[in-house]
């Protein structure tokens, strides 16, 4: 059984030894960073950060949302798993929706990129409703990455003040 529950800092230090390859892979491919860097990163500059743990507290997978860098008003999210995410894709499936969901109402547009051979995070990015543009070349390394976006709940208000 997975749960869900607003990261710390204990949920994060958690996985740094469990990591997915694939996750490594792509931060490294994107950023040039080591993935501990990088999860720490994401936490700590997250707007908000959820953790999913499993029945023995451990965590699973820990994403979040935080301000976009390009533009006012959209949100930037992100995931980093361990392999346990593979036990569970139904249960995670759809207790992210429901983070999904409240990223929507915090931002009027979510964006981020997702590492094309990432096969797990753009089914889970599909599930939750995200677009997946075409793959493109993108990051330090110019790998392909495919941008992926969904408009906010209230997208169509204007941003002027």
């Amino acid at each position: 059984m997975i749960r869900v529950v607003d990261a710390e800092y204990n949920h994060v230090r958690n996985m740094f030894n469990r990591i997915r390859t694939i996750d490594q892979h792509e931060a490294y491919l994107a950023y040039g960073l080591p993935i501990n860097q990088g999860l720490m990163y994401s936490w700590l500059k997250s707007r908000k950060n959820w953790a999913l743990l499993d029945d023995h507290d451990n965590t699973v997978a820990v994403f979040g949302v935080a301000d976009s860098l390009y533009s006012s008003g959209e949100g930037s999210p992100w995931a980093i798993g361990t392999d346990d995410v593979e036990l569970y894709p139904l249960q995670i499936a759809k207790l992210s929706r429901t983070c999904v969901k409240e990223m929507t109402r915090m931002y009027t547009f979510l964006s981020n990129y997702v590492y094309e051979n990432n096969i797990t995070s753009k089914r889970w990015l599909e599930w939750c409703g995200f677009t997946l543009e075409e793959p493109a070349p993108f990051g330090l390394h110019g790998a392909n990455f495919h941008r992926f976006y969904m408009k906010g709940e209230d997208s169509c208000v204007s941003q002027q003040s």
